[in-house]
């Protein structure tokens, strides 16, 4: 397995396992807010840019 298909799937992991352990605490977890952790992880958004998506998705 290459470098990058390691990360990706490092990644895919992760998220997962935060997703789950959220689910298992009561926490809804969207798909949407998967994907921006991943863009967050990834390097495709800033912290910046998800902080605002956020704020933007629950009206702050």
């Amino acid at each position: 397995m290459n470098a990058n298909r390691k990360k990706k799937h490092h990644v895919e992991d992760s998220v997962r396992y935060a997703a789950h352990s959220l689910k298992t605490e009561g926490f809804t977890v969207s798909d949407k807010d998967i994907q921006l952790i991943k863009d967050v992880v990834t390097g495709k958004l800033s912290e910046k840019q998800f902080r605002e998506t956020v704020k933007k998705m629950i009206n702050v």
